[in-house]
């Protein structure tokens, strides 16, 4: 008789074991790498506790909010280890807002300041001599930088920047990339609060009719 109720005791312990469940997050549609991650693109399913997956989410509102560092499958257990808080850990692409494009803009061959990921920079353009008159105007205002790429070094050296990598309107694209086919593009840091001011731009005539400059005639 103790036999049978201990035995009966074992059966109900392991059957409680196998049934017991703990929520884990599973993604409700594929996912690509890069991508911010809605509430809406995760659901909790109940998960068989001695087979959850380590280190699973447990919800929308742990993954909601946060950057995929890979590709997710639809209905796969997301794993911490899968997504990131950060968006420039997440890649370039999360970083950008919708309706927004990364442009690589080179600078190995113009001067350029200490910049950082999350600067907010001006693009000026200097047109060349051979393609007519020089002339330096404003291209772009108040662009982000959401990436630098920096250039393969020798060992032991320390690797430079060779491209800076901005957040632009399509708009915003065709006319830097006009300006590096035609010219020369500078990077220009700017203040925490850029100023909005218009500049007319110049050129090698306007330069020299500045106030302390001798005119042509003197």
């Amino acid at each position: 008789m103790a036999f049978s109720a201990a035995a009966g005791l074992f059966v109900f312990i392991q059957f409680r074991a196998l049934s017991a469940t703990v929520p884990v997050a599973v993604a409700v549609r594929d996912l690509p790498a890069h991508a911010a991650v809605r509430a809406a693109d995760v659901r909790a399913l109940p998960w068989p506790v001695r087979w959850a997956p380590a280190g699973s989410l447990r919800g929308p509102e742990e993954a909601a909010g946060r950057f995929t560092l890979q590709p997710v499958a639809a209905g796969q257990p997301i794993l911490k280890s899968m997504l990131s808080a950060d968006p420039r850990e997440g890649g370039v692409r999360a970083a950008l807002e919708p309706g927004m494009q990364a442009l690589a803009v080179p600078v190995a061959d113009v001067p350029l300041p200490p910049v950082r990921v999350g600067d907010v920079v001006d693009l000026v353009y200097v047109r060349s001599r051979l393609e007519g008159p020089s002339v330096a105007r404003l291209l772009v205002r108040g662009i982000e930088v959401v990436g630098l790429q920096e250039a393969s070094a020798a060992f032991g050296q320390r690797a430079g920047v060779e491209a800076v990598i901005v957040a632009v309107r399509p708009d915003q694209a065709e006319r830097i990339a006009y300006g590096l086919a035609n010219g020369r593009v500078f990077v220009a840091l700017d203040a925490y609060v850029p100023s909005a001011e218009p500049t007319a731009g110049v050129d090698e005539r306007s330069l020299f009719q500045m106030e302390g400059w001798p005119s042509d005639g003197s």
